[in-house]
């Protein structure tokens, strides 16, 4: 979020999507303290409502959120009020609890900044690239290495560093 456009609406919306769910995960910390689950759980339907609900509406918005993007957000409401509506029929549990705040985490956050945010979805992969030429790496099963996408990695590597770099220096003056 360091190299972020200051006015798009993509990163205003994942700023405020964070923002949002630090908010809650702090309140549900308090609530497995205190052995509420019933209570967490609410807070998390909650969540998922209105996340669906600003999903629906960022897939409809003209702008940054139009086309193939738009799309995907509205895949990303309609999987979101699928799993709301399966909770909803559970007894809330700790199990459940858990489940939904991995959901929010990992499907609705992450999913938002590889949806909308496209070279977050590219640092992903190459990431997920890096670990497994590491893991390849130290037992010595080199000669197994897919190196094809070693140059592409090093090149989106250089740039998104220069442009890491650029944004650094402009936000200094």
């Amino acid at each position: 979020m360091l190299s972020r456009k200051r006015n798009d609406p993509r990163w205003a919306a994942l700023a405020d999507l964070r923002t949002k769910w630090g908010e809650v995960r702090l309140r549900l910390a308090e609530y497995n303290v205190r052995g509420r689950c019933d209570v967490a759980a609410g807070k998390l339907r909650t969540v998922l409502a209105a996340a669906s609900q600003r999903l629906h509406q960022w897939s409809e918005a003209s702008g940054a959120f139009r086309g193939r993007v738009g799309r995907r957000l509205r895949t990303m409401a309609r999987e979101t009020e699928t799993y709301l509506h399966s909770s909803e029929v559970q007894k809330p549990t700790r199990q459940g609890v858990v489940n939904a705040q991995w959901y929010v985490s990992e499907k609705l956050v992450a999913g938002y900044e590889e949806v909308a945010i496209r070279y977050v979805a590219r640092r992903r992969q190459l990431n997920a690239y890096r670990k497994e030429v590491i893991k390849r790496v130290k037992p010595g099963r080199i000669l197994t290495l897919n190196v094809s996408p070693l140059p592409h990695a090093i090149l989106f590597e250089l740039v998104l560093g220069l442009r890491f770099w650029q944004t650094s220096i402009s936000n200094r003056t």
